[in-house]
């Protein structure tokens, strides 16, 4: 490990991580809450510059929730924006904290761009200088059909590359589907639905 890579993670040991399974009952308690309250769509789907951070917390928790079902191991995550990634997750495997910088991208829905596409995203991944250490998540943030075997995996440095979304019209049910580098999968988990108690 280089020492530049050992400056990074005494940096990330300083940041507050988060439950995604937490984090993710409390938005749905939420939602409830305002389901018959007259929002402007842009508040009710995250997408004010004030609200960003939110929905970014939101999209770095269900992927967490992802990696927990891929791993077996409760995944952490903190918010952290730095030139190349949007969050980092932490997870223990045996005896070691691992963390992960993350770069957080969306096929946004069709409202917002008709022409956006998964392939579209993974071909801007090109324009960073790319890292073993950082992974590229992509979330599907639209109703769409995703033909695995279309997709086209751009020549870039990275640490992984991920595809994740709802399944359900409730989003109660998810896939991720990775890493796109090496030989991927896909994997299925459920939104928590209980409602969250306080720790």
């Amino acid at each position: 490990m280089s020492k530049h890579d050992l400056i990074q993670i005494r940096e990330w040991e300083q940041l507050k991580f988060n439950d995604p399974v937490f984090i993710l009952k409390e938005l749905r308690k939420l939602e409830l809450q305002l389901a018959d309250v007259s929002l402007d769509e842009k508040v009710r789907t995250l997408r004010t510059a004030d609200l960003k951070g939110y929905r970014e917390g939101r999209d770095a928790a269900l992927f967490c929730l992802g990696m927990a079902a891929i791993t077996g191991k409760q995944v952490f995550f903190a918010l952290h924006e730095s030139q190349d990634y949007d969050f980092v997750t932490l997870w223990q495997r045996e005896d070691e904290w691992v963390y992960t910088p993350v770069q957080l991208k969306e096929v946004v829905p069709e409202s917002l761009n008709s022409n956006a596409s998964v392939n579209a995203i993974l071909q801007k991944l090109t324009k960073y200088p790319g890292s073993n250490m950082t992974t590229a998540a992509v979330i599907i943030n639209r109703e769409m059909r995703l033909e695995f075997s279309k997709i086209l995996v751009p020549e870039v440095q990275m640490g992984g590359i991920w595809i994740y979304g709802t399944l359900s019209q409730d989003q109660g049910k998810w896939f991720i589907y990775g890493d796109l580098q090496n030989e991927p999968h896909r994997w299925e988990y459920e939104y928590p639905s209980e409602p969250a108690l306080r720790p």
